[in-house]
Formats: C-alpha cells, sequence, structure tokens
C-alpha cells in the first residue's frame, strides 16, 4: 500500500512541476505555423511570442507515377533557420513532435539588445514528417521547410545619448513620411541626415534652437543610418523606413 500512495505522490509531483508555455489554438485546422506574420520585436525589449503549429493529416504520393494517399503519424520541429542568436524557441510537447488530432505550439522569445540586429529576417522552419504508411513504400522520414514569413526586429522608440549626455528620443518605428525626433534639452544647432547602408547621404535638414525635429522620410523602403549632429557631438543610429 506505500508503494501504491508513493508513486502516487510521484506522478502528482511529475504533473505539478510541467509548465504550460503556451496554448495552441485549436480552432485552427489548416496545416501550418500561425500567427503566418510575427509582431515585430523592438531593440532593447524583451519579447516573447506564442505560435500554435498544426501537423497535416494526411498528404498523397506520387508512386511511378500512381497518386496514393497517406496518412501523417506526426511531425518534428527540428530548427528554426535565419532566427537570431538572441532568440531561442521552446516547444508543447518539449520534444516539438506535433500531430494533426493534438497540435501544439511553439514560444520564441529573447531580447535583441544591439543595433546591429535590427532589420528584416526570413524565418524557416525545419521539420521532419513520420508515416507508417510511406515507411511502407520506403519513403519515411521526409523533410520540408515551412516558411514562417518575415521576422523584424525595429529600432524601437527608444533613447539615445550622445557624449555631452544630450539625450533623444526616435519615433515612430517604422516610420512612413516623417520621423521625429526629441531632445530632452534645447540645442544650438542640429544637422541630421539620412544615409543608405553604403554611408551615401540622401537627406539633410539642419535647426537651430529647438527641442524638436520633423524630417521627411519619403524614401523607398529599408534600412537607413540616421545621423544626428547635436552642437558638435555626433552619433549614428539605425533606422526603418516603411512607405
Amino acid at each position: 500500500m506505500k508503494n501504491i500512495f508513493l508513486l502516487a505522490a510521484l506522478i502528482l509531483i511529475s504533473f505539478t512541476g510541467v509548465t504550460q508555455i503556451c496554448t495552441p489554438d485549436t480552432s485552427l485546422k489548416d496545416p501550418g505555423i500561425y500567427p503566418s506574420t510575427l509582431p515585430a520585436a523592438q531593440n532593447g525589449i524583451a519579447y516573447e511570442q506564442a505560435m500554435t503549429v498544426v501537423s497535416l493529416k494526411d498528404t498523397t504520393i506520387d508512386l511511378f507515377g500512381i497518386p496514393i494517399q497517406i496518412t501523417i503519424d506526426s511531425i518534428v520541429l527540428t530548427s528554426i533557420d535565419s532566427l537570431p542568436s538572441v532568440f531561442t524557441y521552446e516547444c508543447l510537447p518539449v520534444n516539438c513532435t506535433y500531430s494533426y488530432t493534438n497540435p501544439g505550439c511553439i514560444v520564441i522569445k529573447g531580447t535583441p539588445n544591439d543595433i546591429t540586429l535590427v532589420g528584416s529576417y526570413r524565418l524557416m522552419a525545419n521539420i521532419t514528417i513520420y508515416s507508417a504508411d510511406a515507411a511502407l513504400l520506403g519513403q519515411s522520414p521526409a523533410y520540408e521547410t515551412i516558411d514562417m514569413g518575415e521576422f523584424n526586429i525595429n529600432p524601437g522608440v527608444g533613447i539615445g545619448e550622445l557624449s555631452n549626455s544630450a539625450q533623444f528620443n526616435i519615433y515612430p518605428q517604422p516610420s512612413n513620411n516623417k520621423l521625429n525626433i526629441d531632445f530632452t534639452n534645447q540645442f544650438n544647432k542640429a544637422v541630421i541626415s539620412i544615409m543608405d547602408l553604403t554611408g551615401k547621404y540622401i537627406v539633410s535638414q539642419k535647426s537651430d534652437y529647438q527641442q524638436s525635429i520633423s524630417i521627411n522620410t519619403n524614401l523607398q523602403s529599408g534600412l537607413y543610418l540616421l545621423e544626428i549632429n547635436l552642437d558638435g557631438e555626433t552619433t549614428t543610429e539605425k533606422i526603418i523606413i516603411s512607405n
């Protein structure tokens, strides 16, 4: 009898120790990884996003020109290509194995803390597909990739600082037709410039005795460099323009 109570206690401890890192959206029935578009991350801010994984139920393979329908038993997420190194992912179930009748989820999380990470990343999920039917035909496991879409890391509405201790906010990010820069103190002279990634100046604007500046960003969408020269001190930030 003591052994039965001990076993029950171990099972209870085992279940209470499991953390529900995410909850899959069971209303989704079409195979894929959702949402199809990930919310953007902001540089310097912790990021966490859950995604639902729905497996294939069945598929058709070609065997010597004859289409044969097979049942998919499970898929396994083995890796995510192009995910920046500061991000990790966790699965539920923890072995990253999913079936059509038991959809699961993954959580992508991390904190981008380097301006050089700002940009766009095309995430691709690598999966292994298992099917007992296909195995009988010598075609299991199979390997596929799922396009998870663009994952953007934005500069965010951050606080920059020059060596003369002048602080500034840059917003919005991404910007469309106009970019605003607010300074904590009024300056005497400022030159704000936008450059492409090769350092070529595209737009420059001068201002005197102000505490905020708005600059026209009616440019082709992409990643640019913003150069701020304030009373002789210069700093450079990355910005995203989306028109």
